[in-house]
């Protein structure tokens, strides 16, 4: 890649010149958010099959499948209870963690589990009878209620290939198969619930997809007593877990009780692609270990140049990667082309000085905050368009060229903290922040006066190199 060699040149002087001396700031728990969904249900005419009416039966149910910003379903066929209030039918509330999500599909059912409602789909021969057809994009704050209108028509004597979808066919589970409560230690080393994803899968199949907030909670699904499952646990910053069981027996052992689990401290990330992944990682090898997401669990390993290399086989495009055990030793974390990447946490690595993703698929965001250490960023030409940093953050370099859209707030957050390195440590480094590799085609975003300001003094005063090189 191009940039090697200037990133390579970046890292010897940065760990050249860096001090360390920043204290990281606790964060206080994100509240989740709710999503109420309200039903205009419509009415489809045509000359063969005449008038249906929208009338919602009492004891409905909708089923919803969300998807959020890195396009993994948070829920899959989700039953909500529907409500009929003033004269509208309305869903009960639906917890969701503030953030970006997609609704994917929107089924209306009787008690019975049959399909009354559907929302087309864009492209499919009813799309046209609605305003809004799906996929419908909405954000949920934090401890907010979101509403959301939803238009739907009557099934009646359509097919479910007429709405865009597969099929109707919903599975009513009878009652809860069993309670499962997941935990993990918190910075005073005591047990706290933990939100997670849960997936079940018979064989390759999954058969339950759910993300499901802290506390105990009931895990339906239409299974066989008889049969070996496996469920799958996976939250941002955790490792990943894994269990086989048998569901009769598993049910027999835990009698009534919740199954627990706790999970493990670990940097994560979503690796894209069904090939060949690889990153480069500084730490303390010998006591690190990788989960890569497809049943493959191994010894951390590196090539002479520090590359962390591996070959997907099971064709899947999404891996919930997580790699845990000495995670305080970790300074460095780059990705370059093949290192496509959706999401990723690093809150668990305190030491954490060196960040890249060059020339790559990457998060549209990254949070820093608990990074208290970082001095370098470089993420040019990727998807990264805004980010937080730690409170008091020391800056020496930056690289966001190519990333036009990036927000202002997190540009002047990076002047800030270039400034404070300069003022604080006498810092002598690099800002590039020019739409165009030579150095030319403006900011990549707004940039403020007080920001501009300190750009000059950087370059005029204390021999900064910034790009663009006139503003």
């Amino acid at each position: 890649m191009k940039n090697n060699s200037w990133i390579s040149f970046v890292v010897l002087f940065i760990l050249t010149v860096l001090v360390s001396g920043c204290r990281d700031e606790a964060q206080g728990p994100v509240t989740p958010g709710n999503v109420r969904f309200t039903i205009d249900a419509r009415a489809v005419a045509d000359a063969s099959h005449g008038r249906i009416g929208a009338v919602v039966p009492a004891g409905a149910s909708v089923y919803v499948t969300i998807a959020d910003a890195g396009g993994h379903d948070v829920y899959t066929l989700k039953q909500i209870n529907l409500l009929a209030l003033a004269g509208e039918y309305v869903s009960e509330p639906l917890l969701l963690a503030p953030g970006a999500y997609t609704l994917t599909e929107f089924l209306v059912t009787d008690a019975a589990g049959n399909t009354l409602y559907a929302t087309p789909k864009e492209g499919s021969p009813l799309a046209a009878w609605i305003t809004d057809p799906l996929p419908a994009s909405f954000s949920v704050g934090e401890d907010a209620i979101t509403g959301l209108d939803v238009q739907v028509l009557a099934i009646g004597e359509y097919s479910a290939d007429e709405f865009g979808y597969v099929t109707f066919h919903v599975d009513v589970a009878p009652f809860p198969y069993f309670r499962l409560s997941v935990f993990a230690y918190d910075s005073t080393n005591a047990l706290v619930f933990l939100p997670v994803r849960v997936c079940i899968l018979d064989g390759t199949d999954t058969i339950y997809k759910q993300s499901l907030p802290a506390g105990t909670q009931d895990i339906a699904f239409v299974g066989d007593p008889s049969r070996t499952y496996t469920l799958s646990l996976t939250q941002p910053s955790y490792r990943q877990h894994s269990q086989t069981f048998v569901l009769g027996e598993l049910l027999e052992a835990l009698d009534g009780a919740p199954l627990s689990a706790t999970l493990t401290p670990a940097l994560t990330f979503t690796a894209y692609g069904t090939y060949f992944y690889t990153f480069r990682l500084e730490g303390n090898v010998a006591d690190l270990a990788i989960d890569w997401g497809d049943g493959v669990v191994e010894p951390m390993m590196t090539t002479m140049s520090g590359s962390v290399v591996h070959y997907y086989t099971d064709n899947q495009m999404l891996h919930f990667v997580s790699i845990y055990g000495d995670l305080e030793s970790i300074t460095a974390l780059e990705s370059y082309g093949y290192g496509a990447t959706t999401e990723i946490s690093l809150v668990n690595l305190p030491n954490l000085l060196i960040f890249a993703a060059e020339e790559t698929r990457s998060p549209v965001y990254v949070d820093f905050r608990h990074n208290p250490r970082i001095s370098l960023l470089s993420f040019p030409h990727s998807d990264i368009r805004s980010f937080d940093l730690p409170e008091d953050a020391r800056l020496s370099i930056v690289g966001l060229v190519g990333n036009a859209g990036t927000s202002e707030a997190s540009l002047s957050a990076a002047i800030r903290a270039a400034y404070r390195g300069q003022m604080t440590y006498g810092y002598e480094g690099y800002l590039y922040f020019s739409v165009m590799s030579d150095g030319t085609g403006g900011f990549v975003g707004p940039v403020t006066e007080e920001s501009l300001a300190m750009l000059r003094e950087l370059r005029d005063v204390h021999e900064w190199f910034i790009w663009p090189y006139e503003f």
